[in-house]
C-alpha cells in the first residue's frame, strides 16, 4: 500500500512551507530531493481527502483553494518556490524602470469596499479575509490590520475609515503585525499568508517611520525560502529582541531584526511570553505539542504531563493576563476522521506556568460549523482558522472558535456560542472562519475579531458585534464579468464571500466561493453565477432569486470551472468538465459536444467572438480546438514548455489569431548575485498564433519569467494586455514590445482582464485587492458598420469520373445591429502574402459564396459588410485547409 503522509505535512506544503512530516522535520532543508513536487502533493492530498470519493474529508476546500493558486506558480522542475517571486520582482524593476517607462494606465479601485445588500436566501456578505489586528500604543483609535493578499491597512479613527500604502511592496500578504510598545514608529510585518498560502512569504519587513516606508530585515528571501511566518513577539524588557514562530522553527533576533538565529526546529504556530517573568516563553508545534523556555528562548523543552501526544494538528496558546500562571491550549484534531475532521480535540489548562496540564473539555465542537452541542458536523476548520484568548480580568473566561466564536465562563468546562453566519439561535450575525481575536488594550469589554469577512468589534464582551470592514478593499476575486452595453454593471465571484452584482449598489447574490459569472448582454437582470466544481445558477431578476442549472451535467468540474456564454447567442452556454457541454436554453438542459478530450477536467473554454464555431479548450496541459462548433476536435501542440496554460483569447474579429498565456516561475538561479538578466532561453509566457492554433510564436519579450495569468485584446486597436502576478503589461501591436500598464494598480495577482467594446475602459480583477478599472492605452474608434455574424467555411471534394474539384463554401448571417435596409452588400477577400485580394461583391440578401479550386490548398478568406455610403465594417476571417 502506498504510504500517505500525515495531514500536517500536506498542510505545510499547501502553505508553501515544507514537505516534512512531524517525524521528519528535525532539520531545515531546501534540498529539492527532500521535498515533494506539486504532482506528488496532489496525489497525497487526493488519497488523504478522499477526493475521488463521494464523501470528501473536511479541509478539502482549503486544499483545493491552495491547489488552484499553486499549480500555475511552480518552477520548471515542478516545485513551489516562493523566492522566485522575489527574483522576478527585482527583474521587473530592472527591465521596466518607472522613471523611463511609458505608463499609460490610470487604475482606480471599484471595490467592493462597502457592505453588499443581501437579496436572497443564498447570499452572504463580507469584504474579504483578514489575518491579524494590532493597535498603536499611543492612541488606540489607530488600528492596523493585515490581509493575506491585500496588504497592511491603517485606520486613525477607530475603524471608520481605512488607508493603505503597501501596494507596491514585493509581497502584500500580511500574516502578523508587531509594534514597538514605546516607539510605535518602529513596526514589523510578517509577509505571506500563514493560514492558507494565498500569498508567498519572502520574510519580515521593518519600518522606522510608522509604516510609511518598509525595508527587508535579515529574515529575507535568502533564508526564508519556503517558510511560513505565523507570529511575531517582542521581548517585553528588550524591544531589540524579537521572536518569530515559523514553519522552520523559532527564530530570534537581538538587534532589531538585522540578524536572526534559529533556536529550535519544527513547525511552530504560536509563541507567548509571561507578562511577569520575561525569561519564561511558551510555543506550540503542529502535531507535536507544547514547548517551554525558561531562558528567554535560548533553549526549549517539550512539556508532556497531562498533554496528548497524537491525533491533533494545530495548537493555539493563550495566557491569563490577571493570573499569568494559568495558560490555555486549544488543540485541533488531525483531520483523519471524516466525522470529526479538524474539530475540537480539546482545551487544556495549566495552573503552574505550563509545567503540568489537565483536560478541561473536548465537547462541544467549538471548531465546527454547527452550533448544536450534540449534532456532529464534519465541517470543522481548526487547522485553518482558530482563535483563543483569555479575558483580561478573569482567568476563567475564555473565547475560542474557528468557524464560529464560542465563550466559556468556567475555565473551558462548558461553552456557549456567540456568533454565526446568519445570527440564528440568539447568536450575533458575524462572518465565519476566525483568524485573530484581541481585547482592546486596557479594556475588559471591547474586542476585535478578524475573519474571512473582515474586522468586527464588540463593546459588550462578545455578545454583539459591529462590522468595521467598510473601506477595506481586500476582496480575493476568482472571476468577474461585464455588461457588454453598460460599463456600470459588473459581477464578480470571490473567495468565501460569494458573488456580488453591481447595479449602482453592490448586491450579494450567492454564498460560498464565487467563481465564473457573467451578465446577459440583452437583459442585465439575467445573470449567471457559479461556485466551485461546476455548481451553476441563473437569475432573471438581478440575483433576487436564483435557480440551480446544469443538474443533468456529467462530472464535477475543476475548482474554477470554465463557464461561458456564446458571444452571439446569449441563450447558448458552454461549460467544461472532462468534456465540453452546450446548452441552447440558458442552462436548462445540456448536451455534450466533445468526447472526453484528456481524461482531466477542463480549465478554460475560449469561443471566437467573430465565429463561435471556432473554440479552443484546455485542461491546463493539453489544448484542443474545433472549427465546426464541436463536431470535430483536434489536439494542438502549443508549446515546448511543461508549464500550465492560464488563459486563451481569440482576436475579436479574426478567429485565426489566438493567444495563450502560461503560468510558472521558470528557472531558479540561486542566491549568488540574484542574476536575472542573462537568460539563454525563451520564457514562453505569451504565445501568439496566426493560423488558429496550428503553430505558435513566443511574444513574451521582456516580461519576466513569472505567471502570466490572463489576457485581453482591444477590439479596436488590436493591442494586447496581459495580467501577471506583478501587474499588467501592454503591447500596442499585439506582437510583443511590452510596456508597463500598472500606474495605480497594486502589486497583486491579477486574475482576469476584460475590455468593454463600447467604452474606453479595461477592468482587472485581483486576488486580494478587489476590482480595478483604467482607461485603455488608446481610445477606441467606434465602427459605423458592424461586421456580419457566424462567418464559417466548409470544404467539399468532388471526385467525379472525369475530374477532381474542391469547393470552398463560405456562409454567414446578417448582423441585426446594422438595422433593416442599411446594408448594401458584402465583400469577399482572399488573403494572399499579407494583403487581401477582392474576390466578389455580393448583394445584401446573399448569405453564401462558393469558390471552385482545381487542387486542394489552404486559403484564408475575409468578409466585410458595406452600407449605402460605402462604409466598410471590420473584416471577419476564416481559413480552410
Amino acid at each position: 500500500m502506498k504510504k500517505v503522509i500525515p495531514f500536517s505535512a500536506i498542510f505545510l506544503l499547501m502553505c508553501s512551507l515544507s514537505s516534512l512530516s512531524p517525524q521528519q522535520d528535525q532539520e531545515k532543508t531546501t534540498d529539492k530531493k527532500r521535498r515533494l513536487t506539486f504532482s506528488e502533493i496532489q496525489e497525497q492530498a487526493r488519497i488523504f481527502y478522499n477526493l475521488d470519493g463521494e464523501h470528501k474529508k473536511p479541509g478539502w476546500k482549503q486544499y483545493k483553494r491552495w491547489e488552484w493558486l499553486a499549480q500555475s506558480r511552480l518552477d520548471k522542475q515542478g516545485y513551489f518556490n516562493p523566492a522566485l517571486h522575489w527574483q522576478r520582482w527585482l527583474e521587473k524593476r530592472s527591465r521596466f524602470p518607472k522613471d523611463t517607462a511609458s505608463d499609460l494606465a490610470d487604475w482606480q479601485p471599484l471595490g467592493p469596499n462597502k457592505k453588499s445588500q443581501r437579496v436572497n436566501n443564498y447570499s452572504i456578505y463580507g469584504l474579504g479575509r483578514l489575518n491579524c489586528v494590532a493597535f498603536d500604543p499611543r492612541d488606540y483609535n489607530i488600528i492596523w490590520v493585515g490581509a493575506p493578499s491585500g496588504g497592511l491597512w491603517k485606520s486613525e479613527d477607530g475603524g471608520k475609515t481605512w488607508t493603505t500604502n503597501t501596494d507596491q511592496l514585493p509581497n502584500i500578504g500580511i500574516s502578523d503585525i508587531l509594534i514597538h510598545p514605546h516607539n510605535p514608529d518602529i513596526m514589523y510585518i510578517a509577509l505571506g499568508d500563514r493560514d492558507a498560502g494565498h500569498s508567498l512569504s519572502v520574510g519580515i519587513m521593518k519600518s522606522v517611520d510608522g509604516g510609511q516606508t518598509w525595508k527587508m530585515t535579515g529574515l529575507n528571501p535568502h533564508i526564508s525560502e519556503m517558510m511560513r511566518i505565523s507570529q511575531l513577539v517582542m521581548h517585553p524588557d528588550d524591544p531589540e529582541t524579537i521572536f518569530a514562530a515559523t514553519s522552520y522553527g523559532i527564530y530570534k533576533s537581538t538587534d532589531g531584526g538585522q540578524n536572526w538565529d534559529q533556536k529550535i526546529i519544527g513547525h511552530f504556530g504560536s509563541i507567548l511570553v509571561s507578562p511577569v517573568d520575561s525569561s519564561l516563553w511558551y510555543a506550540s508545534r503542529w502535531g507535536r505539542g507544547i514547548f517551554l523556555s525558561s531562558d528567554s528562548g535560548e533553549t526549549w523543552t517539550q512539556q508532556t504531563e497531562g498533554l496528548p501526544t497524537t491525533g491533533f494538528s494545530r495548537i493555539n496558546l493563550a495566557i491569563s493576563p490577571s493570573d499569568p500562571q494559568i495558560i490555555y491550549a486549544a488543540y485541533a484534531q488531525d483531520g483523519n476522521d471524516y466525522y470529526t475532521g479538524f474539530g475540537f480535540f480539546g482545551l487544556y489548562r495549566s495552573q503552574d506556568s505550563g509545567r503540568t496540564w489537565s483536560l478541561q473539555s473536548n465537547t462541544p465542537n467549538v471548531f465546527g460549523a454547527n452550533t448544536h452541542e450534540t449534532y456532529p458536523n464534519p465541517y470543522s476548520l481548526g487547522h485553518y482558522a482558530q482563535v483563543l484568548v483569555v479575558a483580561p480580568e478573569n482567568p476563567n473566561i475564555i473565547y475560542s472558535g474557528s468557524v464560529n466564536l464560542w465563550k466559556s465562563e468556567n475555565g473551558g468546562r462548558t461553552w456557549r456560542y456567540l456568533t454565526n453566519f446568519y445570527g440564528t439561535g440568539n447568536a450575533a450575525e458575524v462572518h465565519v472562519d476566525h483568524h485573530d481575536l484581541l481585547f482592546l488594550p486596557g479594556s475588559t469589554k471591547t474586542m476585535f475579531l478578524c475573519n474571512d469577512g473582515g474586522l468586527f468589534r464588540s463593546d459588550d464582551a462578545g455578545w454583539n458585534w459591529t462590522d468595521l470592514s467598510p473601506g477595506l478593499s481586500i476582496r480575493q476575486i476568482y472571476r468577474f464579468g461585464l455588461s457588454p452595453h453598460n460599463p456600470d454593471h459588473f459581477i464578480l465571484g470571490s473567495h468565501d464571500n460569494g458573488s456580488d452584482y453591481f447595479q449602482g449598489e453592490w448586491l450579494n447574490v450567492m454564498t460560498g466561493d464565487g467563481m465564473e459569472c457573467f451578465i446577459d448582454p440583452h437583459d442585465p437582470n439575467i445573470i449567471y453565477v457559479s461556485y466551485q466544481n461546476a455548481t451553476l445558477f441563473r437569475s432573471i431578476n438581478a440575483g433576487r432569486s436564483m435557480v440551480a442549472i446544469a443538474s443533468d451535467k456529467r462530472g464535477t468540474g475543476c475548482w474554477v470551472t470554465p463557464f461561458v456564454m456564446d458571444p452571439i447567442d446569449s441563450s447558448t452556454l458552454y461549460i467544461g468538465i472532462d468534456q465540453v457541454l452546450k446548452s441552447t436554453n440558458r442552462g436548462d438542459t445540456w448536451l455534450s459536444i466533445s468526447p472526453t478530450l484528456t481524461g482531466r477536467d477542463l480549465s478554460i473554454i475560449a469561443v471566437s467572438p467573430s465565429n463561435p464555431f471556432c473554440m479552443m479548450v484546455t485542461d491546463g496541459q493539453d489544448a484542443h480546438r474545433t472549427l465546426d462548433g464541436g463536431q470535430n476536435w483536434e489536439e494542438l501542440h502549443h508549446t515546448q514548455t511543461a508549464e500550465i496554460i492560464t488563459d486563451i483569447a481569440y482576436h475579436p474579429r479574426d478567429p485565426e489569431i489566438v493567444y495563450l498565456t502560461m503560468g510558472g516561475y521558470g528557472e531558479w538561479f540561486g542566491h549568488e548575485g540574484w542574476r536575472f538578466g542573462d537568460y539563454n532561453f525563451s520564457p514562453q509566457k505569451v504565445l501568439r498564433s496566426q493560423d488558429g492554433g496550428s503553430t505558435w510564436t513566443d511574444i513574451t519579450g521582456d516580461i519576466p519569467e513569472m505567471p502570466v495569468t490572463c489576457i485581453a485584446i482591444d477590439p479596436h486597436s488590436s493591442a494586447v494586455y496581459v495580467g501577471t502576478d506583478l501587474g499588467v503589461f501592454y503591447s500596442p501591436d499585439g506582437r510583443g514590445s511590452w510596456r508597463l500598464f500598472e500606474k495605480g494598480l497594486p502589486n497583486v495577482v491579477v486574475t482576469e482582464l476584460e475590455i468593454s467594446a463600447h467604452a474606453n475602459w479595461i477592468w482587472a480583477s485581483t486576488f486580494g485587492r478587489g476590482l480595478w478599472r483604467s482607461p485603455l492605452a488608446t481610445k477606441p474608434v467606434e465602427a459605423v458598420v458592424k461586421p456580419p455574424l457566424y462567418f464559417r467555411g466548409i470544404k467539399q471534394e468532388d471526385n467525379s469520373l472525369f475530374q477532381r474539384r474542391y469547393f470552398h463554401i463560405l456562409e454567414w448571417e446578417a448582423n441585426p445591429a446594422n438595422g433593416s435596409g442599411n446594408i448594401s452588400g458584402y465583400r469577399i477577400y482572399r488573403w494572399e502574402n499579407g494583403s487581401r485580394v477582392l474576390l466578389a461583391e455580393l448583394d445584401s440578401g446573399t448569405r453564401e459564396f462558393q469558390q471552385v479550386l482545381a487542387e486542394s490548398q489552404p486559403l484564408s478568406y475575409k468578409l466585410t459588410a458595406i452600407d449605402h455610403n460605402q462604409n466598410e465594417s471590420a473584416a471577419l476571417s476564416v481559413t480552410l485547409r
